[in-house]
């Protein structure tokens, strides 16, 4: 505790927010309690008693669990009955256990600082993200230290700025506005976090419940014949239709008589092996998230494919060859083209005698892409390097709090305020020495809009470097990812200077017999920005994609040969005809794009703009770990990148398909009132909300349930569970060759493994046991199947050894089904030994 008391007290919400409000003032002082640092401003113009600068590491309070409660122990336990949980508004908060003595040591301080100066003397300053999650942060902080009283009697002001530039911290504490807003910002932030805990509770116990339940039902059903009907829907007076796509109809046709009976093999899905031993993790975004993988699969599984034909030709020119196709005209009838072409006298593989009837070029340019935001950059390293959200995420994060050497990375924002600007602008040199670029061409100097644009900058700016100049030393240090990410932010930055791409963009109009055919090619002028992409690693799955290019995608970058107008050519027509291809699965890229926009996912012209305003559903900092708790929850598996939904998934969003949580407008329609709220409109109140929230927890147990009873959903339940029975064939015991092999996972979810079913059992024990992960590398469902049908995984390029985590090698390992361990067959010279 430092000797001197100050009487002005600022909360910021993390750590590097604090250390930079300290760098704004010239005396300061470093404290600490414990392992807890915290600082202080020696009296200056802007606090005449000083300050000090306490840091909130992220949240210190939470809400408490509903069994807490007085009077509600019961909840301990999951019970359907007990949903809506009867937990009485408004809700409270409790301290984080892990963060308790940060909370202990930021109270002591202030309490000796009341003590000295008085509380009418004190003035508390809210100096959290300037967002309504941040002044919850703050306000919570204030409410825990501070009794009813001291509330009223303390002064209270909140600091808005944009930037954690010297200059404009200082300026935003000469500047500080009174709470009045801050305080509708905090109940904004409040109604939010109570609502999405609340649902997510709710959700959560009432689907695990209920979806065993009906699993048990389904496969009882199945097993003993008895019909899939419900006699008290039927007296409803009119029918509730269910919405199985003609797919799924077609397959429970095949599996159900016309008496509604199961006529299949015998079940031996449980519950557990459709759940894993998990819960049905819910909540609103995770909802919106697996109904989006849900959909899109339905798409899948219902796409029926179809032939197209298109008019294209080959031309010869004295200077060079080109192609061209007849622009606007695709038909699925074959014989449509065919009389498109007879008109013209045109024949499949002929020759004809051409002209070129147009010829015009036009000189286009692009300027480097804009700043990345969090989801921009876990999209680019996802497509490029097939790494996860959450690993871009962790991976940024330490660039920016272990090194130093990127900004705050939980940003929303694509652009910069004036003063990043200006220090990226005075460090240009010495970046593109540190990082060999001195070769590089940056003209561009003055601030473009594309990327300087400070009323757009709310509480964090884009992505950039600091002002810190890596050393090779520093850059060595860093691990593969952090490098890669690290390079992407700096050749993003760097590229703000450098000169346009340019390119000439030439377009040919080719007749023959009077029917014209259209080829575009660019040549390039300048690259401009575009060297610092130069040399970036090509994967493997681009080049498979470069492969399988479509031809109207490579004959719009074609290399055109020198033409001359109306000059005379010889063309081959053909008929191209391809097919069109089902929607692909969501990958990680993907998804989160899909979360930003989920706007476009909404009808309603005004709930559509609200979900554009908030960025869609989740922020930046949230969806990385909205996407793990898919993984975690066993709703998806990762296969190539791409996310593929478990029975898990299909059998919960089946259920909860009619509810409000299904569709994103649920979330636009929260947005709505809690920007109300923010706005002080009067009657939009946390209360107000809350109570309504109940009200919709109510209706959507009635329609899980309605629908949980339905036949129509009972037979497409039936349908996932033999889809698991199928693939559960893949996992025979290679030992006992009797039983299954299972996942089995610790309660805290710490470590895994691969044991057969009877593993356990004393009368019948199968000693087949096998590690779920090895060299780093978690063994995907296809390599598992692999293992235990072939031996071996095939080789996996992504291992690491445990003395060298930095250089991944490739093999193939194999299991010695003897000693129960693996082996290596190296594909690349042999790394280190790593522990089996």
């Amino acid at each position: 505790m430092p000797d001197v008391l100050y009487n002005s007290i600022i909360i910021a919400e993390k750590p590097s927010q604090a250390s930079s409000y300290k760098s704004a003032f010239k005396n300061t002082g470093t404290h600490q309690i414990g392992d807890y640092r915290y600082y202080s401003v020696a009296p200056c113009e802007v606090f005449p008693k000083g300050a000090l600068i306490f840091s909130a590491v992220g949240h210190l309070l939470t809400l408490a669990e509903p069994h807490t409660y007085q009077g509600l122990d019961h909840l301990a336990q999951w019970d359907i009955k007990d949903i809506p949980m009867p937990v009485p508004l408004p809700y409270k908060y409790v301290p984080v256990k892990k963060t308790e003595n940060v909370l202990k040591a930021i109270a002591s301080v202030t309490r000796a600082a009341i003590k000295r100066f008085g509380i009418s003397n004190m003035t508390f300053i809210g100096a959290a993200d300037i967002d309504n999650e941040g002044s919850a942060i703050h306000n919570l902080i204030f409410r825990h230290i501070l009794t009813e009283q001291e509330m009223k009697q303390a002064k209270f002001k909140r600091l808005f700025i944009n930037s954690m530039e010297a200059k404009a911290v200082y300026r935003g504490f000469c500047n500080l506005e009174n709470n009045e807003k801050d305080l509708r910002m905090a109940e904004s932030g409040f109604t939010r976090a109570s609502a999405d805990w609340s649902m997510g509770l709710n959700m959560t116990r009432l689907l695990t419940i209920r979806s065993k339940q009906v699993i048990d039902e389904v496969v009882h059903k199945m097993n003993n014949k008895i019909p899939f009907v419900n006699e008290r829907l039927n007296k409803l007076p009119r029918k509730i239709e269910v919405r199985n796509r003609p797919n799924d109809k077609k397959e429970i046709s095949t599996l159900f008589n016309s008496d509604n009976i199961y006529t299949g093999e015998p079940v031996t899905v449980t519950a557990d092996d459709v759940f894993s031993s998990g819960a049905a993790r819910m909540g609103r975004v995770v909802t919106n998230i697996c109904h989006f993988i849900y959909e899109r699969e339905n798409e899948i599984d219902n796409f029926v494919e179809q032939n197209f034909y298109e008019a294209h030709a080959d031309f010869k020119a004295a200077k060079g060859s080109y192609r061209g196709k007849v622009e606007g005209f695709k038909t699925f009838e074959l014989n449509e083209l065919q009389q498109k072409l007879a008109m013209h006298s045109l024949v499949d593989g002929q020759s004809y005698a051409a002209s070129v009837t147009a010829l015009n070029t036009d000189r286009k340019k692009s300027s480097s892409p804009a700043l990345h935001s969090l989801t921009t950059l876990q999209a680019y390293a996802n497509k490029k390097w097939k790494v996860s959200a959450k690993q871009v995420l962790s991976a940024a994060q330490s660039l920016y709090e272990k090194h130093k050497l990127t900004t705050y990375p939980r940003t929303e924002c694509q652009y910069l305020t004036n003063l990043e600007y200006d220090y990226l602008k005075g460090n240009l040199n010495e970046y593109k020495a540190a990082l060999g670029w001195t070769n590089i061409a940056t003209p561009q100097l003055e601030a473009r809009k594309r990327y300087i644009n400070p009323s757009a900058v709310e509480e964090h700016h884009g992505l950039t470097l600091t002002r810190t100049i890596p050393t090779q030393q520093k850059l060595a240090e860093l691990s593969p990812l952090e490098l890669k990410i690290y390079l992407e932010v700096a050749r993003t930055t760097i590229g703000m200077f450098c000169e346009d791409y340019e390119y000439d963009q030439t377009e040919v109009i080719t007749t023959i017999n009077n029917l014209d055919f259209r080829s575009v090619g660019k040549a390039e002028v300048n690259k401009g920005f575009k060297v610092l992409w130069e040399g970036e690693e090509v994967t493997a799955a681009a080049k498979k994609k470069a492969k399988n290019t479509d031809e109207s995608e490579e004959d719009a970058n074609q290399s055109l040969p020198i033409l001359k107008l109306n000059e005379s050519v010889n063309g081959t027509v053909r008929v191209n005809n391809g097919s069109t291809k089902p929607p692909s699965r969501y990958s990680e890229a993907t998804l989160l794009k899909a979360m930003e926009t989920a706007g476009r996912f909404v009808e309603d012209a005004e709930d559509s703009e609200i979900l554009k305003e908030v960025d869609g559903i989740g922020t930046p900092a949230t969806r990385a770990d909205a996407i793990e708790s898919l993984k975690a929850a066993n709703y998806v598996d990762v296969e190539k990148n791409k996310l593929i939904p478990t029975a898990k998934l299909m059998i919960i969003c089946k259920l909860t398909e009619e509810t409000v949580m299904a569709n994103p407008i649920q979330s636009a329609k929260w947005q709505r009132y809690l920007k109300l709220i923010k706005d002080g409109v009067p009657g939009k109140t946390y209360m107000n909300f809350m109570e309504a929230n109940q009200e919709s927890v109510k209706g959507f147990k009635a329609k899980v349930l309605f629908f949980s009873e339905h036949p129509d959903v009972q037979k497409y339940i039936a349908v996932q569970i033999l889809r698991i029975q199928k693939a559960n064939a893949n996992y025979v015991c290679p030992v006992c060759k009797s039983g299954q092999v299972k996942l089995i996972e610790k309660k805290d979810k710490s470590s895994s493994f691969y044991a057969c079913s009877h593993f356990f059992d004393n009368d019948n024990k199968c000693k087949f046991i096998m590690n779920s992960s090895f060299g780093g590398h978690k063994f995907t469902k296809a390599q598992v199947q692999k293992l235990l049908t072939k031996g071996e995984t095939g080789v996996i390029k992504t291992l690491k050894s445990s003395k060298d985590p930095k250089k991944p090698y490739a093999a193939n390992i194999k299991l010695n089904l003897s000693s129960m361990k693996f082996e290596l067959e190296f594909a690349t010279p042999a790394a280190p030994k790593t522990k089996k």
